[in-house]
């Protein structure tokens, strides 16, 4: 037969035990925390970094398409001829290429007398 053992009974911790383990926790908890945000920031950072270039893009083609932007038309459709793409952007490069070249240009300019 097996000796019977008594449970014995929890010694409830005192108020500044309960103060430690609650601190730890919030520790551990406000380390979990800098980790997740850590990892959310360069997300973050390259969303935004996306955002910026699809800006300027927009602007540089809006610019480009102006009839009396023969320059900066020029100027982009240089940049986009020396772009070394992958074959999917080569091909979006190769259709703004056209598309540039397509638009019309303004006669040039003659002064008021």
């Amino acid at each position: 037969m097996e000796p019977v053992t008594t449970a014995q009974p929890k010694k409830r911790k005192t108020a500044e035990e309960q103060k430690a383990a609650l601190l730890a926790k919030k520790a551990q908890i406000e380390a979990r925390l800098k980790k997740l945000e850590a990892r959310a920031k360069p997300k973050a950072d390259r969303k935004l970094e996306t955002r910026k270039k699809i800006v300027v893009g927009a602007a540089m083609l809006a610019l480009a398409k102006r009839p009396d932007a023969t320059g900066p038309r020029r100027s982009l459709l240089n940049i986009l001829r020396g772009v070394n793409a992958s074959p999917t952007n080569a091909k979006v490069i190769a259709e703004i290429i056209t598309e540039l070249e397509a638009l019309p240009t303004a006669p040039p300019s003659t002064p008021s007398q």
